[in-house]
């Protein structure tokens, strides 16, 4: 990952999970303690392209995730959580939702569609490719 933001604290996470009120998934904890946000060098996911990963805390406010959450307002579900965006702006949604808790959606904001594209954050972490597949 490159452009990561300043390393959360433990803390720092867990303050984020209570602002949310739910637990996130234990792939994206790791993850986010790791980098917390940034842009991926492996950046596709099938035909999808990340732009960057939102950071939960530091960097500039367009590219943390409660920001993004405040401005969007209901233009995705109340129980996704939006990790990424591409090229677009479009976003890549983790929903937190008891039915489809740790699955990531796209979530094209021009319609009231979302995509399923992977059942986990591992799944999708693990199919990110350095070049868009034909």
């Amino acid at each position: 990952m490159e452009y990561t933001e300043q390393k959360l604290t433990i803390e720092e996470l867990q303050d984020f999970e209570n602002k949310l009120d739910t637990k996130l998934p234990e792939s994206y904890k790791e993850f986010i303690l790791e980098n917390n946000g940034g842009i991926p060098e492996k950046r596709y996911f099938g035909d999808y392209a990340i732009s960057r990963f939102f950071s939960i805390k530091y960097g500039e406010d367009g590219g943390k995730i409660e920001y993004v959450k405040r401005v969007l307002g209901n233009a995705i579900p109340k129980e996704f959580l939006p990790m990424a965006d591409d090229e677009g702006g479009w976003l890549f949604c983790l929903s937190l939702a008891e039915d489809t808790y740790g699955q990531i959606y796209f979530c094209p904001l021009d319609r009231n569609e979302v995509e399923l594209i992977a059942n986990s954050f591992e799944e999708f972490l693990g199919g990110l490719t350095e070049e868009e597949e034909d």
